[in-house]
């Protein structure tokens, strides 16, 4: 037997992996942590921290994962 005529390997399910949530703006470097305090301590709107740090303004792929982040803190 060779590669060509030895028996196929049985095919397995793989799960999809699952993108990790994002816990910072990468852009500005700011934590997540960071806007939730100005949100919750503060009493800023999400737009205004974002604009305060700079979370969000360069690319915006964090914000939904933000909004997320607040949202699971009771914050939005």
């Amino acid at each position: 037997m060779n590669a060509l005529t030895a028996p196929a390997a049985p095919l397995v399910a793989l799960k999809p992996a699952t993108p990790r949530a994002m816990t910072r703006c990468e852009c500005s470097g700011t934590p997540f942590e960071r806007v939730a305090a100005l949100v919750g301590q503060a009493g800023l709107s999400e737009a205004e921290a974002r604009q305060r740090t700079g979370c969000g303004s360069t690319c915006g792929a964090c914000i939904p994962d933000l909004r997320a982040f607040l949202a699971a803190r009771g914050l939005r």
